[in-house]
């Protein structure tokens, strides 16, 4: 589809919208090309003409006229520069015409063409009071008054939301006052006139939108409507099934607003009683999911902002209490749902010292909210009537009711909160012998009953005091008779994870729950997960009751992790660590040796296979590794620096292994990355410790990188850094060794990969990351070396890669660089900030072109790399003056942009606003004029580059 912007006609459009809606395999054009050709068309200047003629035409089809007044609407938000101010008010003059020409139109083209108007509006400060001019223009025709509020109820939603609009915020402003404020008792008074005159429920509907849209913007006061029928105007119209969704949301606005501190108590006297004379219609609508939904709706909101007020007058506002708790009970949990903020609010009222007297008239109505709550907790009798995704919603919406259990235990207390799920248990077990009736058969029937009082121990746990004793003894004591059913059994089992902290104070408990815990590993694999879970929870908690159980542990982890997942072998990995970790000192070394050693014998075997293993062999040599990253992750004994660790003595011993593992191996990417995780957790557990390790790990690095390429060598290098990076220290020298080794590799691999630097994305992420590390760790070594040159170099050429990670690593590079220029840098010298300073003076330039070029053509489309950029450009001109940076921009924008697509008013336009920006030292004002300028241009320019 050709044709220059000068020659576009209306019939080439109407093909190409042709082509868009009713693509045929035979079109001439397919609708991919159709799109591409409309978009641009829209963004030239012939738009308003064309766009003008066909909306003008009744016999084109409705797709066409709608895209007219989208086209307007989209020129008015971007473009409205092309038109001078005349231009503008004849822009205004033909809207105001279509609008009367099109009001028997579909309610879009209506809707589009208020929008343009509106937005007109916004920018023409010349038209002095647009509100009072369309009143006298619509109000001798009544087809022209629904015009006149759908344009009402645009405006302050677009002058408060429409970010799009191309104007100075201060003006922004100015215009609100202007078109809003100043007109709200005017527009108030005329849709009170309105009303009632309203001939049918649309038009009604319409003023109603149009009064929410003015409440919303604030500019009609809840103090303008208390001696108003506006309250009763809401109220009433939620009995039209028409206007209820309306009438709906004005309530809930009305409400929202009389909270407003200072409460208006004039305006809650009249609206309360109005919410109560809701509950009959509540109860006898119960059937109705729209009408449930709509007043839950107000008596939530009611609820939420004035739940301070309700928690300290419970009598007074008893039946809206019990309205909510009618909802709350809903079948439908959409609608119960609505509730829960309400019921946290009010809990979080009580528990100040203000309210907290208060707290034991709230008893009755978290006890029966705790009820609600375990009857919804329930999973249907029959599973299989769900589908998966019904299943998993269902799943997470289970802990947001966990959420309002957690509040009903704060108001009740422990022991009134138990004893409801305790209640329910107690109905499965025979009162005279303490045995459960169910059979098996009748378990599988019950299962949803008897899990869920059991998902509410779990979820009400972080709010259980470790010293209840009235309710959880009996509790746990109970867990091991309940039905052998695959769901009862995992429920249970993460009932005692979860009160692994409350055992440590009842070891006497400890015993059994193991017994308990440890006979689940033959069960089916969701109860072998929740086992492995609990297992590592009861030994993290309750470790020193467990100390001198080692060698029993031992024999369990040997004979059990071989046969779990590898998930669940991290988790009984860790279990064990927790417990070594309080090893006495003389015995923690064997204590280690017991479980690490024989798992490196492991490893060796595996590097003695003549064959290369298979997949399968390769899994167990990666969970090898992980057992072992698993133990120096969490094996933390306190050991003090002046003392050799226990743990780095059991490393030094595994060393030769660990070295023949990764030169065995290390060319499989999925074994390097767990062995890195191995050194990391050995580099970040044991920290100044590891120094003995240093040269063996830089030199593992080194070597495994210029073999591999791997990025998770860096990663480990980075490591290094934090660790050990010191510019007056031997191992810091060693460091900055490592750096310019690790820097002139990854040199060489970018320029090897070419215009495919995209490949090699995770390495150039990971290598700024460490470069950033090392700036920050050793400044001047860093400038004092040959790095920073071709770092420098390498970092623009980096700055193609389209991924958003790595580019916010190079990012954040750039400018941690360029911030050691700054006098505030945390260890300045003049010798780093004179030789900052000469790389921007000598490389400012180069590195704007670089940042420029990808705003506009490589980089994701995301507003932190605009802020990224913009941090770096305001250190930038802190260093070298605003003059300086600017004409750095000014240079690359230049060098970089044709004139024809980048006008010479639209770059002076920037600049000046830049300077501007970077001259107040305003970092959101030049993102902000950095943003806009990218939006600018590549709405020009760029049809496909939006992402």
């Amino acid at each position: 589809m050709s044709g220059s912007a000068a020659l576009v006609t209306i019939q080439q459009v109407l093909e190409a919208l042709d082509a868009l809606y009713n693509s045929k395999d035979n079109s001439k054009y397919s609708r991919k090309e159709a799109g591409i050709w409309l978009e641009t068309f829209q963004k030239t200047s012939t738009a308003w003409s064309i766009s003008d003629s066909i909306v003008r035409q009744s016999n084109v089809p409705s797709e066409a006229r709608l895209f007219a007044v989208q086209t307007f609407r989209q020129k008015i938000e971007y473009d409205l520069d092309e038109l001078d101010v005349a231009s503008r008010e004849s822009l205004r003059d033909a809207l105001i015409q279509l609008l009367y020409d099109n009001r028997s139109a579909t309610k879009n083209i209506k809707t589009q063409l208020c929008l343009s108007l509106a937005d007109l509006t916004i920018q023409l400060p010349s038209w002095t009071d647009p509100v009072s001019h369309m009143i006298q223009v619509c109000s001798n025709d009544s087809e022209m008054m629904a015009i006149l509020f759908k344009f009402l109820s645009i405006l302050p939603e677009e002058l408060l939301y429409n970010n799009k609009i191309q104007i100075d915020k201060n003006v922004m402003l100015s215009q609100t006052q202007s078109l809003i404020t100043r007109n709200s008792e005017k527009v108030l008074q005329l849709l009170l006139h309105y009303l009632p005159l309203a001939a049918s429920d649309d038009m009604r509907c319409e003023i109603l939108v149009c009064m929410n849209s003015w409440l919303r913007s604030g500019d009609i006061s809840t103090t303008m409507i208390e001696n108003t029928p506006i309250i009763d105007i809401g109220f009433q119209a939620l009995s039209s099934s028409e206007m209820f969704d309306t009438a709906v949301d004005m309530v809930c606005e009305i409400i929202v607003r009389s909270a407003k501190k200072p409460l208006n108590t004039k305006l809650l006297e009249i609206i309360y009683p109005k919410l109560i004379s809701l509950i009959p219609i509540l109860h006898k609508s119960s059937d109705d999911y729209t009408v449930v939904l709509g007043i839950c709706r107000i008596f939530a909101e009611a609820g939420e902002r004035y739940a301070e007020l309700i928690a300290g007058n419970m009598a007074s506002f008893q039946a809206l209490l019990d309205g909510l708790l009618f909802c709350v009970a809903h079948d439908e949990l959409e609608i119960a749902k609505i509730t829960f903020n309400v019921w946290n609010y009010i809990a979080e009222a009580l528990l100040t010292p203000q309210y907290s007297a208060c707290k034991l008239q709230y008893h009755p109505i978290y006890s029966k909210l705790i009820d609600t709550i375990l009857t919804h907790l329930q999973y249907p009798d029959d599973l299989t009537t769900w589908t998966l995704q019904e299943r998993d919603e269902f799943r997470d919406f289970r802990h947001v009711m966990g959420d309002v259990l957690k509040d009903c235990v704060r108001i009740l207390g422990d022991e009134e909160a138990l004893s409801r799920p305790f209640a329910i248990l107690q109905t499965f077990f025979n009162p005279v012998n303490g045995t459960t009736s169910l059979t098996e058969s009748g378990a599988e029937l019950a299962w949803p009953k008897i899990e869920a009082p059991l998902f509410s121990l779990r979820a009400m746990c972080r709010e259980i005091s470790f010293s209840e004793s009235r309710y959880l003894p009996e509790i746990m004591s109970i867990l091991s008779r309940l039905p052998n059913h695959p769901k009862i059994k995992y429920a249970a089992i993460l009932v005692i994870g979860r009160y692994a902290e409350w055992t440590n104070e009842h070891p006497e408990m400890l015993s059994y729950q193991l017994d308990y815990v440890s006979s689940a590993f033959d069960q089916d694999k969701d109860t072998i997960s929740a086992a492995s879970q609990t297992f590592r929870d009861l030994c993290k908690y309750c470790s020193k009751h467990l100390v001198n159980l080692l060698p029993q542990l031992y024999s369990f982890y040997v004979r059990t992790v071989e046969s779990v997942s590898r998930d669940d072998c991290r988790q009984l990995t860790e279990a064990v660590a927790h417990i070594i970790k309080i090893v006495p000192s003389p015995e923690i070394v064997a204590a280690v040796q017991l479980f690490a050693l024989p798992i490196a014998q492991k490893l060796h075997a595996f590097v003695g296979l003549s064959n290369e293993p298979s997949a399968d062999q390769k899994k167990e040599i990666a969970c090898a590794i992980n057992q072992l990253s698993t133990l120096f992750r969490f094996i933390l004994p306190d050991t003090p620096l002046s003392q050799p660790h226990p743990c780095i003595d059991v490393v030094k011993q595994m060393w030769p292994i660990i070295q023949e593992v990764y030169k065995r191996y290390g060319s499989d990417s999925f074994i390097a990355e767990v062995m890195s995780r191995l050194l990391q957790n050995i580099l970040t557990s044991y920290n100044q410790h590891s120094l003995p390790l240093l040269p063996s790990i830089i030199e593992l690095l080194l070597q495994q990188f210029e073999l591999t390429g791997f990025s998770c060598h860096i990663w480990i290098a980075a490591r290094c850094i934090r660790n050990f990076g010191n510019e007056n220290t031997d191992e810091g020298r060693l460091i900055c060794t490592m750096v310019e080794k690790m820097a002139r590799l990854v040199f060489s691999l970018v320029q090897a990969s070419g215009q495919n630097i995209s490949d090699i994305d995770e390495v150039i992420e990971e290598y700024h990351m460490m470069l950033s590390e090392f700036i920050d760790t050793c400044p001047n070594a860093f400038l004092g070396s040959t790095l920073w040159t071709y770092t420098l170099e390498c970092a623009l050429f980096c700055l193609s890669a389209p991924s958003l990670v790595s580019l916010a690593s190079v990012l954040r590079f750039l400018r941690d660089l360029v911030s050691l220029g700054l006098p505030s840098n945390k260890e300045p010298t003049n010798m780093t900030t004179a030789s900052v300073r000469d790389m921007l003076t000598q490389s400012g330039p180069k590195i704007a072109k670089a940042i420029f070029d990808g705003l506009m053509y490589t980089f994701p489309r995301d507003r932190e790399v605009v802020k990224d950029v913009a941090k770096t450009l305001q250190v930038e001109c802190e260093i070298l003056g605003t003059v300086s940076v600017v004409a750095s921009v000014r240079s690359a924008i230049e060098s970089s942009f044709l004139e024809s697509e980048l006008s010479a008013e639209l770059c002076e336009s920037f600049l000046r606003k830049f300077a501007t920006a970077c001259n107040e030292g305003n970092l959101r004002r030049i993102e902000s004029v950095v943003q806009d300028f990218v939006v600018s241009y590549s709405r020009l320019n760029l049809i496909n580059s939006r992402k």
